[in-house]
Parts: C-alpha cells; sequence; structure tokens
C-alpha cells in the first residue's frame, strides 16, 4: 500500500484529464476524466474499494469516471467514491453532472480520443483510440475442492 500511495502522490500534480466519448445503454456522451475504472469486482488491491456495489457473479462491468475537477477538490471525492458514499446511477440518467460518475453495464464502448494511458490490472498496456467491453457470461467452469 505504501508503494500505491507514493506513486500516487508524486503523479498527483502531473496528472492531466483526457476527453473520451462513452457509448452505454444506447446512449453516448463525451467527458473529461482523469480516470475511468472498468471493475467486475469491487476492489484494487490492498482492499481498496473502488466499485462498492460490483458482484463477480452478476453479469455487470461497474464503471467509475472520475470527472475533470479542481485539484483541490479530487481528493474528496475519490476518497467519497472508496468510502462507498456514491451510490450507483442508473445507465438511463447519464450523463450526469457529477464529478465521480458511478454506474453498472453489461458493455460498452470507449472513444479514447486523447490516447489516455491503458492499465489492465495495474499493468501498463499498449493504448488504442476505441474500446469495445463486454462480459461474456457463464464462459467458464470453475471447479473447487
Amino acid at each position: 500500500m505504501q508503494t500505491y500511495a507514493k506513486v500516487s502522490a508524486s503523479n498527483y500534480f502531473k496528472a492531466k484529464p483526457y476527453l473520451f466519448e462513452i457509448e452505454v445503454g444506447g446512449r453516448s456522451f463525451s467527458t473529461e476524466a482523469f480516470l475511468i475504472c472498468i471493475a467486475n469486482s469491487n476492489q484494487f488491491g490492498n482492499h481498496v474499494t473502488i466499485a462498492p456495489q460490483a458482484r463477480l457473479q452478476d453479469g455487470l462491468l461497474d464503471i467509475v469516471i472520475v470527472n475533470k475537477m479542481s485539484k483541490f477538490i479530487l481528493p474528496f471525492f475519490v476518497i467519497g467514491q472508496l468510502a462507498g458514499m456514491n451510490t450507483v446511477t442508473p445507465v438511463s440518467e447519464l450523463p450526469n453532472k457529477k464529478n465521480v460518475m458511478y454506474f453498472q453495464t453489461d458493455s460498452l464502448s470507449i472513444h479514447n480520443r486523447g490516447l489516455a494511458p491503458l492499465h489492465i490490472d495495474g499493468e501498463p498496456r499498449e493504448t488504442t483510440e476505441k474500446f469495445r467491453i463486454g462480459v461474456i457470461r457463464d464462459c467458464f467452469l470453475l471447479l473447487q475442492p
């Protein structure tokens, strides 16, 4: 956790928002965001809960978008999300004016207009201009003793 905190603190003032166009549930909207997190479980590592309503078996992706805002208030909204204070917004009510949008869907497309960096499970990957992300229900059978 200490390493994550150091890296986050050192990058905080260098962070900039990127322009994205999101397509979800027959809707399309643009946003400038510092971060878009796509989760199928509720935690990052070290028990940091980014998507408190996420469930592995529900067939939904939990999407957290940290929109452009003053860096002075940014930590308060991120802490609120981590503390579970931000409720899930129905896709039918998107886009909304929240600083942190939190919604659930089984699929979405992201047009990454600013070529924001991409991380998958905390590992940097080559970014691309367009992503189509969806859940494939019942795609494998897990056996446990």
